[in-house]
């Protein structure tokens, strides 16, 4: 982990291949690998199997193109090679990606080995084959010896076959991996990441350096070892070369790295979390609340800088872009080394953003199906108190900070109290305006914002509570109290 003596500014980008799988032409090819190499990663990730579904013509998994990939390999290129070719080219530090055990459901990659072996799922089949049971049936036992041998085959090919400096392997998603009792069961696990160390150091022993196995994860340690995950294990036997916790498909400002940092000190193992470009709900599919903030549906760079503070403040090695598409934040690229170097984000705007309560959600399954994560919190009749507690970083010289969340169905004759850390704040000003960024009929909302010194507001944990001190009478509707953020702007010289 990072010290103070010793400051990184290391980036990882992962890539989950969708935007080579939509290149037809060389031409294009080489317009995704410009704009990935145009953020300067240190280490770039491509995904080449999920887990037995490949992105290349494999002897071993299922090859799966999307059709329009195909055309490149007519033309005499091997799209996955090309890419590993070109980022080493530019200096960078390439790994294929594995995804553990996705869940992404569907007939057209449910691939025959899957059909074969249904037995071997960690789901039951139903007959159903809508995305959703389908996903559940890719999801496979790794205590199930053919599992894992089918696996590493696909492993020991891609490293045989293409010239990457490493294997990432992402159980980030989805979680489950083992069958109960999964604590039990971890010792599979691990022997697979045995496994996989051995196909790697044979490969770097005749390749003349040592090959990385990185490893994405959920946030929390305790989560992954219920998972069967022995994650202490894995560093301290030197299994792995970083982990990547992260919260899985939205990012979360408040994901904590404290117990990681006890994991891992005294070992060589980094420490990169990960962010990703998803922020709060805007697709049909996703059930949380919209936020009422602003159009805060991606990161931004404010939002990057936030993110990438707080990771560093708590002894991060560098920052993991999770499945940040070139298509989507192509144009950030180029300035994702600044929006990170930590001598530099105290020069930039910061935008803390908390739209939500932090829950793990470790697979499709969940994530697409439930909002709680996103619910507001509700003010009924008075005296109610909506209390939450958000992590910050940005020190106190040199900049202003501007505390703001919103209130849905506040009207004149509500009055709250606000105290952050036991410390009352008293508003700079309370704007209502009309909203139906939920859909439907259109409903009142309070923006409330105050400038907040330091203290009360701290580095490090904090703690703000809403109360209802009054209430209008025959109240139809709660307040619904949600989206706190605090606006870190520095003081021009």
């Amino acid at each position: 982990m990072a010290t103070n003596q010793e400051k990184h500014n290391m980036i990882y980008v992962t890539d989950d291949f969708g935007r080579v799988m939509g290149c037809k032409t060389y031409e294009e090819l080489q317009q995704v690998a410009d704009t990935m190499i145009s953020a300067k990663p240190d280490v770039l990730s491509l995904d080449a199997a999920i887990p037995n579904l490949c992105y290349y013509r494999s002897a071993v998994g299922h090859y799966w193109s999307r059709k329009n990939m195909d055309a490149l390999y007519q033309a005499g290129h091997d799209p996955l090679e090309v890419m590993v070719k070109k980022f080493k080219n530019a200096g960078i530090t390439v790994l294929a990606g594995i995804r553990m055990n996705d869940h992404h459901g569907g007939i057209d990659i449910w691939t025959p080995w899957d059909q074969e072996h249904k037995d071997w799922s960690l789901a039951k089949d139903t007959g159903n084959r809508d995305w959703r049971a389908v996903g559940d049936l890719r999801q496979m036992d790794y205590a199930i010896a053919g599992v894992r041998e089918h696996r590493l085959a696909i492993i020991k090919e891609i490293v045989a076959r293409y010239d990457v400096d490493g294997i990432q392997l992402d159980f980030g998603r989805s979680a489950p991996f083992l069958s109960e009792v999964k604590r039990e069961k971890a010792k599979h696990m691990t022997q697979y990441l045995k496994d996989i160390r051995s196909v790697l150091d044979d490969a770097g022993n005749r390749r003349g350096h040592r090959m990385i196995l990185g490893a994405i994860l959920p946030w929390g340690p305790d989560f992954c070892e219920r998972e069967g995950l022995e994650v202490q294990r894995w560093i301290h036997e030197e299994l792995v070369s970083y982990v990547s916790p992260g919260e899985w498909y939205y990012s979360d400002w408040n994901i904590p790295l404290a117990d990681w940092g006890e994991i891992l000190q005294g070992t060589a193992c980094k420490l990169v979390p990960f962010m990703l470009g998803n922020v709060s709900p805007y697709q049909k599919f996703e059930q949380g609340k919209r936020t009422l903030l602003g159009d805060n549906r991606l990161l931004d760079g404010s939002k990057i800088r936030a993110i990438a503070e707080s990771f560093y403040a708590q002894g991060a090695d560098g920052i993991m872009f999770y499945n940040f598409y070139s298509d989507t934040f192509g144009s950030y690229y180029p300035f994702l080394r600044t929006w990170t170097d930590p001598d530099t984000i105290a020069s930039m705007s910061r935008h803390y953003f908390f739209c939500r309560r932090l829950k793990y959600v470790p697979t499709e399954h969940y994530s697409f199906g439930t909002g709680e994560a996103f619910d507001r919190f509700p003010l009924d009749k008075v005296g109610d108190e909506a209390e939450y507690s958000f992590r910050f970083a940005a020190k106190a010289a040199g900049s202003t900070r501007m505390l703001r969340f919103k209130l849905k169905n506040m009207s004149a004759m509500d009055k709250i109290s606000v105290r952050m850390n036991g410390e009352p704040l008293a508003p700079d000003r309370i704007v209502k305006q009309d909203a139906n960024a939920d859909g439907g009929v259109s409903f009142t909302v309070a923006i409330w914002e105050a400038s907040v010194s330091m203290p009360p507001l701290r580095c490090g944990n904090n703690t703000i509570c809403v109360r209802l001190e009054d209430s209008a009478p025959n109240r139809q509707h709660a307040i619904e109290v949600g989206e706190f953020e605090v606006l870190v702007t520095p003081i021009a010289k």
